[in-house]
């Protein structure tokens, strides 16, 4: 598609593929730096989706350290400790890994059950059983809570 762009033509090749876009962009430079000699006055750019991954992982790359050191400054002014800071900061990535672990683990559940609804209850088959007044062990789900009137 030929179109302009600040006074200049542009030619636009618009690329769909399942490979992550920054890995199939990073192929594309090296394997067009090598093959493709452009002509004088010419540019070539990569944009869409591409420039918008570039642009968030510029603003990322000093939004999460700044984030990350006002809360840490937030801390040792609340708890007036060093150490205890250090300690609670530490504990942030593996919170992280837990979450993502638990996150995975109910999506193989919902998956394995074909139910939606399987990964918010994935636990609940670690319950007890419960006792019947007979003696004997049910695996039925009790009511949380009951409405009387």
């Amino acid at each position: 598609m030929i179109r302009s762009e600040g006074g200049k033509l542009v030619g636009f090749v618009f690329v769909d593929t399942d490979r992550p876009i920054a890995d199939y962009v990073a192929e594309c430079k090296s394997v067009g730096s090598r093959a493709v000699a452009l002509p004088a006055g010419t540019r070539l750019a990569w944009v869409g989706q591409f420039e918008y991954f570039e642009r968030a992982q510029e603003r990322l790359a000093w939004v999460i350290p700044l984030t990350l050191g006002i809360v840490m400054l937030l801390r040792s002014f609340n708890t007036q400790s060093l150490v205890e800071t250090a300690i609670v900061m530490l504990a942030v990535p593996f919170s992280l890994a837990r979450r993502a672990l638990r996150a995975s683990a109910g999506t193989l559940v919902a998956y394995r059950y074909e139910d939606p609804c399987a990964a918010s209850t994935w636990h609940s088959s670690s319950l007890p059983l419960h006792a019947k007044p007979n003696g004997s062990a049910t695996t039925e789900k009790l009511p949380i809570f009951s409405l009387k009137r």
